[in-house]
């Protein structure tokens, strides 16, 4: 169970791996609004800002990742037209993830 769990965070990861950047800022704002908030649980305006930091996050990263999405059939047809068997099964491996239910989206 934890070898399939790991194929699964692998190809996941591959969504994001031209946005490390953006999505590691994202996530460190939310983390921030988080800490923040649980250190001054009973300030309603420190949650809002949590509750605003989470769901930009969430909008951010199913943008990145349709946008991934979008890209990726390109990339498929790609493999395909120069006969790349072992990119195209990659390609295609890694479209399989977006059905799974951990997907983000």
């Amino acid at each position: 169970m934890k070898r399939s769990m790991a194929e699964d965070h692998s190809h996941a990861q591959d969504r994001f791996d031209e946005n490390d950047e953006a999505v590691q800022a994202l996530l460190d704002e939310k983390r921030k609004a988080f800490i923040d908030w649980q250190n001054h649980s009973n300030c309603s305006s420190r949650h809002d800002r949590y509750k605003d930091c989470k769901a930009r996050t969430q909008r951010e990263l199913c943008n990145m990742q349709n946008q991934w999405c979008e890209r990726k059939p390109d990339e498929v047809q790609l493999y395909a037209d120069f006969n790349n068997s072992k990119m195209l099964f990659s390609a295609l491996r890694s479209l399989s993830v977006r059905n799974s239910p951990s997907a983000l989206c």
